[in-house]
């Protein structure tokens, strides 16, 4: 097992990479399968090779977790940023909640060695979202053969939901899939004595330099890759401004390559993988890590549009505060949607963020406040196509809510049934206790418009109700008595 004891190697505002460098066994077999290439049995560049991913949502004291709709969108930009290396990323169902806050925010990463070994599936990248922010990093990964857990689930990926570690529009997933997948920093063993002979990666790629200089040896220091410049720079730093300078023992000066997605470079500066980094990604998912291969991956249809929004409707001005109905039109290929809810223009204060494989749903808790302006949005995907474009953002006014002045009665107290009933047929409410007041019942529909009401008799228990006239689909029943009230769904179909 891989010790995860060593300090952050750099600082960005939301934190920094707490992957160490690479173990010895990692970077010799880099060095032989860049010396051996030929032998090692990799894949043609050609060949399509494609990745499960397991997402772990951590939930915090508050219940909160990562967004649903980022991780579709960061699948999505993952799997740009791997085009160039034929490499495809598609998520393994369903979305893991682990509902433990001592693991969010992540104290050290001992836990997060729990965290992994508690919660890790068989044949797939572990990727456990939590707060990293205490430790002070937005991500780390193991590498092949590290980490906790046995060989089919072992190790994997914490990326930081603090700040912007893991939003849309960053790289640090793409950086720490790429340590999982083998490759180290291209500063390690550089970086903290850069012109020291024996360990510092040197400027130059010739390997018949005269004495005093010394020949190269990218292909044994630093991340032994020939086609990576050397690199020194083990902090962010901005290709835009100005960048630290230093000289090798030779006397030459870095150039280190901004481009890296592996570099230290700030998110903007990075684009690419070197070839070489290719190769061995692309070597170590048939090698090292050949169990994410099976199963393979499902055949699905791709999910290329958006859903047409249909209720609530464009500015609706009335939606019941704590009994929302939303609906869309399906979307060729999609096996679920996303959703959110919020009041903000960037729905960073979403109410609901999830996924459902319905083309409705219904909202009944208590975090929308009455009469205030949100928003709704849907997304449409399968666990193989996340990029679809999101919906148009629709506006609603938000109503009162439905029978929340009354105190509540309890399930101990009156029992409505059946929940599911068929078209024409009764339901029956009955109450435990006596009392000589009467009851009341009212049905509303999805729009809080009164269907149907009835009033029992006074020291009546129990009630029928004919749902005579009431088309399928889903009602709110609301039973009063003495002032005190229960709401309760049923669908009749």
């Amino acid at each position: 097992m891989m010790s995860m004891t060593l300090g952050v190697q750099g600082q960005a505002l939301d934190g920094g990479c707490g992957t160490p460098p690479a173990p010895p066994q990692n970077l010799q077999w880099i060095e032989n399968l860049m010396a051996q290439q030929n032998v090692w049995g990799i894949e043609t560049n050609d060949t399509l090779i494609r990745v499960p991913i397991k997402a772990h949502f951590v939930t915090d004291i508050n219940g909160r977790t990562f967004s649903h709709k980022d991780l579709l969108d960061v699948v999505c930009e993952l799997n740009a940023k791997y085009k160039p290396a034929n490499i495809y990323f598609y998520l393994r169902p369903n979305i893991n909640i682990i509902r433990m806050p001592v693991y969010n925010p992540l104290a050290n990463f001992a836990a997060g060695n729990q965290l992994m070994l508690d919660n890790n599936i068989n044949r797939a990248v572990n990727v456990h979202f939590t707060n990293l922010g205490q430790m002070g990093l937005c991500g780390y990964a193991t590498y092949p053969g590290s980490g906790p857990g046995s060989t089919m689930r072992q190790g994997g990926m914490v990326m930081g939901t603090n700040g912007n570690c893991s939003s849309p529009g960053n790289t640090t997933f793409a950086h720490e899939m790429g340590h999982y997948l083998s490759l180290p920093h291209p500063f390690d063993e550089t970086e903290n004595d850069p012109d020291n002979a024996a360990t510092a990666e040197r400027v130059t790629r010739n390997n018949n330099e005269v004495l005093p200089r010394l020949r190269a040896n990218c292909a044994t220091a630093g991340d032994r890759f020939c086609d990576t410049p050397a690199d020194f720079i083990g902090t962010r730093w901005n290709c835009a401004g100005p960048v630290p300078t230093q000289l090798d023992i030779n006397g030459d000066q870095f150039q280190p390559d901004p481009t890296l997605y592996m570099s230290y470079s700030l998110d903007f500066c990075q684009n690419r993988f070197s070839p070489s980094q290719i190769t061995a990604m692309r070597a170590t998912i048939p090698g090292l890590r050949g169990y994410l291969l099976q199963p393979t991956m499902p055949t699905l249809d791709s999910v290329k549009v958006a859903p047409a929004m249909i209720q609530p409707v464009q500015n609706d001005t009335n939606v019941v505060s704590n009994f929302a109905f939303f609906k869309w039109q399906s979307v060729p290929g999609a096996t679920h949607y996303c959703i959110q809810i919020a009041r903000s223009a960037n729905f960073s204060d979403a109410i609901v963020d999830t996924f459902v494989t319905d083309t409705q749903f219904l909202y009944t808790a208590n975090r929308m406040v009455p009469n205030a302006t949100y928003r709704w949005r849907v997304k449409a995907f399968n666990w193989q196509y996340t990029c679809a474009p999101i919906s148009a953002s629709w506006t609603f006014r938000s109503g009162a809510p439905f029978g929340v002045q009354a105190s509540q009665l309890s399930a101990d107290e009156v029992e409505l049934f059946p929940s599911v009933v068929e078209a024409g047929a009764p339901i029956r409410v009955r109450f435990t206790e006596p009392s000589a007041q009467s009851f009341q019942l009212s049905i509303l529909d999805l729009h809080g418009k009164l269907v149907k009401s009835f009033s029992s008799n006074p020291a009546d228990q129990e009630g029928t109700v004919s749902l005579d006239g009431m088309n399928s689909g889903m009602y709110l029943v609301q039973i009063t008595r003495e002032g005190r009230s229960m709401n309760k769904k049923i669908i009749v179909r």
